[in-house]
């Protein structure tokens, strides 16, 4: 599978998952690294907890992966830009954004 292939393939509205096996099959059949299947993550998670195995996604990796989608929503829903800092998990120095922002109102009895 090359470049043309691709295009001739979104051009006549190919199935995704037939084009996906053709190209591993086609690049990925010798390779030294396999990628893991995965019955989803929801899925994997609830497996993990049974036989006590780490989850195919780390807790950090997952968390700073969805922080990005979390920080763009927050972008789009204020107008505004947001400057983050990575190694302190928090808005960056100077930031004039609330850190209300990070968290959520809990009822009564319950706080963080």
């Amino acid at each position: 599978m090359d470049g043309k292939d691709v295009s001739s393939f979104l051009k006549k509205g190919g199935e995704l998952g037939v084009e996906i096996d053709k190209a591993e099959k086609g690049y990925l059949k010798d390779s030294k690294v396999k990628l893991y299947r995965s019955p989803g993550h929801v899925r994997d998670f609830l497996d993990c907890i049974k036989s006590r195995k780490q989850p195919i996604t780390s807790a950090i990796i997952g968390s700073r992966s969805i922080n990005v989608a979390h920080l763009m929503n927050l972008a789009y829903q204020h107008h505004t830009d947001i400057t983050w800092d990575p190694i302190k998990n928090t808005f960056a120095k100077g930031s004039k954004h609330p850190l209300e922002w990070l968290g959520r109102s809990y009822r009564d009895k319950w706080k963080i």
